[in-house]
């Protein structure tokens, strides 16, 4: 079997003008995120649309049970932008990182 990495996959899509303060938001968390036991790496991608901006955060983890163990203490990028005020819709999935 290929090497893989367990990793966490968060879509979202934010109104353009709310653009700052997802950049800055999820700046904070990246470095905190970056902290926990386990964490290889964490990246993120974006792309502007007319309106809003579309993107996606992977979190890579070194062992499985890390990254589900994270997924159960809520500290997703998802559950992040769910507490924004009004909230940014975000989905979170697990995947496993190929290459």
């Amino acid at each position: 079997m290929p090497l893989t990495f367990p990793s966490v996959l968060t879509t979202f899509s934010a109104p353009l003008d709310r653009w700052d303060e997802v950049f800055h938001l999820v700046s904070a968390w990246r470095a905190v995120v970056t902290e926990f036991p386990g964490c290889q790496s964490v990246y993120v991608f974006a792309s502007a649309d007319g309106a809003s901006v579309s993107g996606q955060v992977l979190v890579n983890w070194d062992t499985v049970p890390e990254r589900d163990a994270w997924i159960a203490n809520g500290y997703t990028a998802a559950s992040m932008f769910a507490d924004l005020d009004p909230p940014i819709q975000a989905g979170t999935t697990s995947v496993e990182r190929i290459f």
